[in-house]
């Protein structure tokens, strides 16, 4: 038990053993206070990332081992696998190099630590001070969030966290990096619907070889490249978001992404038309997409205006369009929308009336440009959509050859299966610094 009366956890069952080993060296010297004052430093890094729960500590030390020591995630158990390492019966008669072995792994935990809680908490106030003074640096910041909001950070993070090892001063080989994760997560898990641990392994491979020195740089890029062809190439990733795409025609049942996708489109009308969205991240994902994502064309049609235009052929015409893409749009103000006509969503008389024009999210404003709402303005609509996204997520893979680089790993290629989520509204839900 901890002094909180609670069980141990596996970073203080490491710092317990460190602690033993080092009572147990004649040649130990001030390995004792070291031990303590790196876990201090350790815990005020991850309390002011937020990451001070028993899975974070644990999920640090799996992050850091991959990276410094074996690539191979699925021989990792915790506190167990590093009392194995660090056997002192190994060590026999070679004190000082068991030493010299945990000195090496306290120093290099520490720093993961940094580059694991930036990585989480990009816009915490000590983030990135080795980056601080480069341009580069907000957009790091930004990038870093973003990948955040995709809620897949546990399939890069040895990856990030051997990029800041290995070059801890170079701000534009890091931002190259998140922007590449960035694609590969949205790519791959949220349009594509991969496993959450599609592509893990090899992702493990390359940080762990980027730490050894055995992969450069830009080699390290290619190989991420080349499995983020193999999982979504360009071809696949352009069948996903064609009109024939179910994704596409039934986006807001079938699309895990959609929210993430209409907040970055957003983001793209705020940035080169108003400064900044009005609305945070967060704001939209704590609540369900039924909350959010208006259908300009209503799920139920019981007005004329509506009848005229999509109750033709028995309602087919109604189905085939009520949950395109095109018909999609993030607002705050779904349940006075209700099953209104369109003239009445797009303008009220009241100064204080809820509608598209008076409207806080930017691609709720631009419907107004629509005179009608018919299938040619949600095919219109979705066409224009379904450009931006194409350029919005594309990947220069013009540099990646097509043999591998170095020694392959174990191939995880078998775990491409999709995995099914029974519950759309379970995106990922990032309020941190009100994002």
């Amino acid at each position: 038990m901890n002094d909180r009366g609670k069980p141990l956890t596996e970073l203080e069952k490491v710092k317990n053993y460190l602690l033993y080993v080092a009572s147990t060296l004649d040649s130990a010297g001030n390995f004792g206070q070291i031990v303590n004052n790196t876990w201090a430093a350790i815990l005020v890094q991850l309390a002011a990332a937020g990451r001070l729960e028993p899975d974070d500590e644990n999920q640090l030390l799996r992050v850091h081992w991959i990276a410094f020591y074996d690539h191979n995630r699925k021989s990792w158990e915790g506190s167990k696998t590093i009392r194995h390492r660090f056997n002192q019966r190994a060590y026999q008669g070679k004190q000082n190099e068991l030493l010299s072995q945990l000195v090496n792994y306290t120093k290099s935990l520490k720093e993961a630590c940094v580059a694991f809680c930036e990585a989480y908490s990009p816009r915490m106030t000590e983030a990135f001070l080795l980056f601080r003074g480069n341009a580069s640096l907000p957009s790091i910041i930004d990038w870093s969030t973003r990948l955040r909001r995709l809620g897949t950070m546990a399939t890069f993070l040895p990856l990030l966290v051997a990029c800041r090892q290995q070059w801890p001063t170079d701000s534009d080989k890091y931002l190259r990096l998140v922007k590449l994760c960035e694609a590969y997560a949205f790519r791959v898990y949220r349009l594509k619907g991969a496993r959450a641990d599609a592509g893990e392994s090899t992702l493990c491979w390359i940080a762990n070889q980027v730490v050894s020195g055995n992969v450069p740089y830009e080699k390290a890029i290619i190989r991420l490249k080349e499995d983020l062809a193999y999982r979504c190439d360009d071809l696949t990733f352009a069948k996903l978001l064609s009109p024939e795409s179910e994704l596409v025609y039934n986006a807001f049942n079938k699309l895990r992404g959609l929210k993430y996708l209409l907040y970055e489109y957003e983001t793209h009308l705020a940035t080169h038309r108003y400064g900044s969205p009005r609305l945070t991240w967060g704001q939209v994902a704590n609540l369900p997409r039924k909350n959010t994502i208006e259908h300009v064309l209503p799920q139920t049609i019981s007005y004329p205006y509506w009848e005229d235009r999509f109750g033709e052929d028995q309602g087919e015409k109604h189905n085939k369009f009520v949950h395109d893409l095109g018909n999609l749009a993030l607002t705050m103000w779904n349940s006075h929308y209700s099953n209104r006509t369109f003239p009445q969503k797009k303008y009220q008389p009241h100064p204080d009336a809820k509608c598209y024009a008076e409207a806080l999210f930017f691609q709720e404003n631009e419907l107004v440009q629509w005179d009608e709402w018919t299938d040619n303005s949600i095919e219109n609509r979705r066409r224009k959509l379904l450009e931006w996204a194409k350029d919005r997520w594309s990947v220069d893979f013009s540099d990646s050859p097509t043999q591998m680089i170095g020694q392959e790993v174990e191939s995880d290629r078998s775990d491409e299966g999709d995995e099914e989520d029974d519950a759309m509204d379970n995106e990922p839900a990032i309020t941190e610094d009100a994002e």
